[in-house]
């Protein structure tokens, strides 16, 4: 998962933008994806 986050950071960073990933606090095996504007 480390590369996807990394792949899309540096794709996105031309954007201003910058994504996050982290698991649901609930449900450990869901995966909530996140991108902010920086």
């Amino acid at each position: 998962m480390y590369k996807i986050v990394d792949g899309l950071n540096r794709t996105l960073k031309e954007q201003d933008l910058m994504f996050g990933l982290a698991l649901d606090e609930k449900d450990k095996e869901t995966a909530v994806f996140t991108i902010y504007r920086t």
